[in-house]
């Protein structure tokens, strides 16, 4: 009977050490695959906040050379699915152009987080571009985060001066800071003509003024031919762009600007 008992004692006393250790061995198959899961999941968390990262730096590089407001402006839409607003203010060669610096931002940026909205002044000397200003510094939705400005000179030609002609851009610029203080203002300069030397005088001292007001400026006209040349840029009238000049002006501010 003794024995029997010590039989019994002896089986269940190994099964315990059997079972113990086959439960042990399950447990920690149990510890090491959530590990390994755990470790999984932190390693596609970190490479996903590593391609986050890079896709961060890339979007910050392509801001670079963007005026500090307009970058600014950009972050903020980016973060919330926005746009930066960008108003052009000018003659009929705005329109084209409008059309191009869209097309180059929704290269550089993709659609959407730009939009330009063109301001047409056909027709006006800066005195009643004045009077209308508030209204040409609205965008279509929104409020403006940047403008360009292009001084109607050819029109202002014997009917406002050039001291008045610098003076409704001062004014227009200080109209933008008070009532949008987070906007760019950009003096956009008429480009010269290739028939009116006295005209292109006019525009190298608006130009210059603007920068003694510490007001910025497109540097496009650098980029312009000399002399004859000029006539090769321009319609009949000889001062509105035609293809050849638009390119200049889209050139130079894509390279300003950092958009390629």
């Amino acid at each position: 009977m003794k024995k029997v008992a010590l039989l019994v004692f002896f089986v269940l006393c190994l099964a315990s050490v059997i079972g113990g250790k086959l439960y042990w061995n399950h447990k920690i198959d149990r510890v090491k695959a959530a590990s390994l899961a755990q470790s999984k999941q932190d390693s596609a968390r970190l490479q996903g906040l590593s391609t986050d990262d890079s896709d961060q730096r890339s979007f910050e590089k392509k801001l670079a050379k963007l005026p500090e407001s307009v970058k600014k402006a950009a972050e903020k839409a980016n973060q919330k699915n926005g746009h930066v607003q960008i108003v052009m203010i000018g003659g009929k060669s705005e329109q084209e152009l409008a059309a191009q610096l869209q097309q180059t931002f929704d290269n550089r940026f993709g659609e959407l987080l730009f939009s330009v909205t063109v301001k047409t002044i056909d027709g006006l000397n800066s005195l009643n571009v004045m009077k209308k200003s508030a209204d040409l510094l609205k965008p279509a939705q929104g409020s403006p985060d940047l403008v360009l400005y292009t001084p109607p000179i050819y029109a202002d030609d014997r009917s406002v001066s050039t001291g008045d002609t610098q003076t409704v851009v001062r004014m227009i610029a200080e109209q933008l800071s008070k009532k949008y203080k987070h906007a760019a203002f950009f003096l956009n300069p008429p480009n010269y003509s290739s028939q009116l030397p006295y005209m292109n005088e006019r525009i190298d001292e608006l130009t210059d003024e603007a920068d003694n007001q510490k007001i910025s400026v497109v540097k496009y006209l650098s980029e312009w031919p000399k002399e004859a040349k000029r006539a090769d840029v321009v319609a009949a009238d000889g001062h509105t762009m035609n293809k050849s000049g638009q390119k200049i002006w889209l050139d130079s501010i894509t390279k300003q600007w950092g958009l390629k």
